[in-house]
């Protein structure tokens, strides 16, 4: 019976390892998207809202107007940076596959550059995917 009992045990470890493996490397990937986002390329300065002067961390990433315009025009500038959670509607008509692109060429689906003042990113391909991680991770 104890045999019975050792191998059912070893089996189900056996099989939860490459699920708990997963997990891991999906929580390592939110946890350097996080890095990225918030202390490499800080997207809350522009895509935050803002509550007399101090981002809204109830409103984290879900865009906002920009504080500052250029001095001279600039095609294409955007006054507004968007929401980029998992919930906005740039995540609904791009998806994962080509928000991972834009992060890495910084070129929108459509084959264009981000609009002014988004600088274009040129992410490694595993940083890219991680940043849509923690993006996707948020409320």
């Amino acid at each position: 019976m104890h045999c019975v009992m050792l191998s059912l045990f070893l089996c189900g470890v056996v099989s939860i390892c490459p699920l708990l493996s997963h997990a891991q490397a999906d929580s390592a990937a939110v946890n350097r998207g996080r890095y990225l986002v918030d202390h490499v390329a800080q997207c809350g300065d522009c895509h935050t809202p803002r509550v007399a002067g101090v981002p809204d961390k109830t409103r984290w990433l879900k865009g906002s107007m920009l504080g500052f315009q250029p001095m001279q025009p600039i095609p294409g500038w955007m006054p507004s940076a968007p929401d980029i959670t998992r919930t906005s509607i740039v995540w609904k008509s791009w998806g994962d596959k080509a928000l991972v692109h834009f992060f890495m060429t910084g070129l929108r689906p459509d084959g264009k550059p981000a609009a002014p003042p988004m600088p274009a990113f040129s992410l490694t391909s595993q940083d890219a995917r991680a940043v849509v991680a923690y993006l996707k991770s948020l409320p």
